[in-house]
């Protein structure tokens, strides 16, 4: 009776251990997914970024790209550029690139830290510079953290989130609160419509 108690107990024991070990790989595995797609994205955005040269690059990805957008981020970058669209020698909308988080150029970004949170995955991404040792770039200050979520067996970007550096509508914000504090002000003065 002890042997067969004794048995059962180790039994789960080791069971339990199994599923533990299994879930911190898989965690691992899902952290380093995350990263590759958003690698990939940058690898191919940047290309992008210096043909059309560095003006409305982002519309690539809305038009060739959508299914990397979450559904709420994909709708609100597409009302911000049909308005500004509407007013085109006014800024009415983004004035910055929402993905590279400025106008100037850039030679590439490489990701970096990966954190879980809950279903979502953030995702440090930074500025390579020519010369510089990978190291060097993933010591260097971020150029933005990106936001995914595994929705339908694929990763989608869910947001983008820009770091403080003083000064900017985006500074210490993240791309949904912009996207919806320009809608705000373009209804605020009669632009667009809620």
């Amino acid at each position: 009776m002890k042997r067969a108690r004794l048995y059962i107990i180790g039994t789960v024991m080791f069971t339990m251990l199994l599923a533990l070990n299994s879930s911190a790989q898989s965690t691992v595995d899902s952290k380093e997914s995350a990263r590759v797609f958003v690698q990939q994205f940058y690898d191919w955005y940047s290309k992008i970024y210096a043909q059309k040269r560095h003006i409305l690059a982002h519309l690539e990805v809305l038009t060739h790209k959508p299914q990397y957008l979450d559904m709420q981020l994909l709708n609100a970058l597409l009302a911000d550029d049909r308005a500004s669209e509407k007013r085109p020698m006014q800024i009415i909308g983004l004035g910055f690139d929402p993905f590279t988080n400025t106008l100037d150029a850039r030679k590439g970004f490489q990701t970096g830290m990966v954190i879980q949170k809950g279903n979502k995955f953030l995702i440090d991404i930074h500025d390579i510079r020519i010369g510089r040792s990978k190291r060097a770039v993933l010591a260097s200050k971020l150029v933005l953290t990106a936001e995914v979520v595994k929705m339908n067996g694929h990763f989608v970007f869910d947001n983008f989130i820009y770091p403080k550096t003083g000064g900017y509508i985006r500074d210490g914000n993240n791309l949904l609160n912009v996207l919806d504090s320009l809608h705000k002000d373009r209804v605020r003065r009669g632009i667009e419509k809620i």
